[in-house]
Parts: C-alpha cells; sequence; structure tokens
C-alpha cells in the first residue's frame, strides 16, 4: 500500500501535479485527473435552517493559495464535533 506524502510535498502550488519518475513515457509523468472526494459530509447540523439564524457559525478561511488534503478537513470535522458535544 502505497504512503502518503509528506506535507513539504503539498504546502506550495507552484507547479502541475507530477507521479514519481517510473515511467517509461514522459508524457505520462503529469498527474491528470485525480481521485474521488473523501470527504462524505460537507455539510453538518439543521440544514433547512437558515445560516443567519444561528448564534455561532465556523468557517474555514485561508490567506494564501494552499492544498488541504481530505483527511485533513475530516479530522477538523471530527475535532469540533468532538468539542461541542462536550460543551454543550
Amino acid at each position: 500500500m502505497a504512503h502518503k506524502r509528506p506535507w513539504h510535498c503539498y504546502s506550495k502550488w507552484t507547479r502541475r501535479p507530477y507521479q514519481h519518475k517510473r515511467s517509461s513515457n514522459h508524457r505520462r509523468e503529469y498527474a491528470r485527473g485525480g481521485a474521488q472526494s473523501k470527504i462524505v459530509r460537507f455539510w453538518g447540523g439543521a440544514k433547512e435552517t437558515p445560516w443567519e439564524k444561528f448564534e455561532l457559525v465556523v468557517g474555514l478561511k485561508v490567506n494564501r493559495q494552499i492544498q488541504i488534503s481530505s483527511n485533513t478537513l475530516e479530522a477538523v470535522r471530527i475535532t469540533i464535533n468532538g468539542v461541542l458535544q462536550r460543551k454543550l
């Protein structure tokens, strides 16, 4: 099974994504497609209620263009849900 690449491989978004240099044909060297999203749930809570009626809305805002893995977003979601369950 393949291992995850370290974060420094994805911290800057300057070039096209590439695969390891194993291919004999260098035209196939660049990754053309992406995997399906592993995130199952993008929204949580009462979806019918407009977000303006909530007392607190939590969002993610970044100052520069970065790549965030689906594992990271899922870990953040689980952590926030755990803290909310303990506090409420």
